[in-house]
């Protein structure tokens, strides 16, 4: 939501002010940018994937963090996809200019979401893995 607000003021000329990474958001915040629910954050937060600090008996994370773990899961997902093209290319499965124009980032197979990030299967998956800051 607040993205879109951004880049209707973008659109509109408007200044849109710097993003703090130093910021903390909610539980909730977090988990709405992740695209996974509160409580599988929760269990990424047990399980040490992710950082949080305690204010009273809310818990509040670094919006730098975050975005640095979405980051790497949209690497990793990018890696596993080109590792399953070429495997299918292997059994010719995919003909070689589809999976050419996907490794090149120009084109999706059909099906396939462009943002793995908010795939709920592909969040489940990496919650128990911490992303590389790189």
């Amino acid at each position: 939501m607040a993205h879109a607000r951004a880049r209707t003021k973008l659109q509109l000329g408007s200044a849109v002010p710097p993003i703090d990474p130093d910021r903390l958001i909610t539980t909730q915040a977090a988990a709405d940018l992740l695209g996974m629910s509160r409580p599988h954050l929760v269990k990424a937060l047990h399980e040490g994937a992710l950082s949080c600090i305690q204010v009273g008996e809310q818990r509040r994370l670094r919006l730098a963090e975050i975005l640095e773990f979405r980051e790497g899961r949209r690497r990793e997902s990018e890696e596993r996809l080109r590792e399953l093209l070429a495997m299918a290319q292997e059994q010719s499965l995919v003909g070689k200019s589809m999976g050419n124009r996907v490794q090149e980032g120009t084109e999706a197979p059909s099906g396939v979401a462009r943002d793995q990030g908010r795939s709920a299967s592909f969040a489940q998956s990496r919650v128990g893995e911490r992303a590389a800051v790189g």
